[in-house]
């Protein structure tokens, strides 16, 4: 079996599509279509079922590309051998959360000088974060679950042999401008914040919230909706508007010029997860100890 022939299936499989696979590998198409009947024949049972949309992935061909994405990244040290280098790999899915884009952006920082490099984080929902630690296309899974509503994703991470670690509880917290009108008073009435806009991702990550919905604070008619982090900091720092969230990293508060005030009975779980079968590289190592480092002041 060639390595080309794993990179191809993994190809198809990232496009969805055997034509489409075809002209980003600059093959034809008769061509890939023969070597992935050459590969399936070779494994005895199907990567793909064929569909009118493209290709689907079949049960077996999902515990096939996941093998084949750590054969790669295997090939890939041994190659670097002969060079007398070293790649450092680090691939992350995660929440979104200060702390760990400030770990990550530390990570980078202690590797910066390796003579290969290939660090990637990608901030997604706990769903894709843990489809992506299960097929290999992330060494290591950041989660940040509701403290009571969590029972359904840990049970998932059980099922596909996810290796599960507690890194620590969050307190969840209303974020507004320190010279926020509703900051005049003694004490922040939670009522008045429907009055004013909330700042929530295109996703309703935080807007959905049962924990939140039950608090009747978000007024559904007063939302500013964002993809980012940065972008949310800077309008909650320069307007009236306010967002809810985990306890931020120090720097990121105090450079926005925030008041975090926490809710009463709702936190949130920050939990690692990996594949049992390959266990933790070097640099997921380093990057939790450098995590819980950064959560330390939270």
């Amino acid at each position: 079996m060639k390595i080309q022939y794993l990179q191809y299936a993994l190809e198809i499989a990232e496009c969805g599509s055997i034509n489409k696979a075809a002209d980003k590998l600059q093959l034809s198409q008769p061509n890939i279509s023969s070597i992935l009947k050459t590969l399936e024949n070779e494994l005895e049972f199907p990567v793909f079922s064929r569909t009118s949309q493209g290709v689907a992935v079949t049960p077996e061909g999902q515990h096939f590309l996941s093998c084949a994405r750590r054969i790669i990244q295997e090939y890939e040290q041994i190659s670097a051998i002969k060079t007398g280098g070293t790649t450092r790999r680090f691939h992350l899915s995660a929440g979104h959360h200060s702390a760990i884009e400030e770990a990550f952006s530390l990570l980078c920082a202690e590797f910066q000088d390796s003579g290969r490099m290939d660090f990637s984080i990608r901030n997604t929902d706990p769903d894709s974060i843990i489809e992506d630690v299960y097929h290999n296309r992330s060494d290591l899974g950041i989660l940040l679950l509701p403290r009571d509503n969590s029972d359904a994703v840990l049970s998932l991470c059980a099922k596909k042999g996810l290796v599960v670690t507690a890194l620590r509880e969050l307190c969840f917290n209303i974020h507004l401008r320190r010279d926020h009108p509703l900051l005049q008073e003694k004490s922040l009435n939670m009522n008045l914040l429907q009055d004013y806009p909330f700042v929530d991702y295109s996703n309703n990550v935080l807007s959905s919230s049962p924990d939140l919905n039950r608090l009747g604070i978000i007024n559904p008619d007063k939302k500013i909706v964002v993809d980012e982090r940065d972008t949310r900091c800077h309008i909650v720092a320069s307007t009236d508007a306010f967002s809810i969230g985990c306890s931020l990293h120090p720097r990121i508060r105090d450079s926005y010029h925030w008041v975090c005030i926490p809710l009463p009975d709702i936190s949130y779980r920050m939990i690692s997860v990996h594949r049992r079968n390959f266990g933790l590289t070097p640099e997921a190592k380093r990057y939790l100890q450098l995590l819980r480092q950064e959560t330390e002041d939270i």
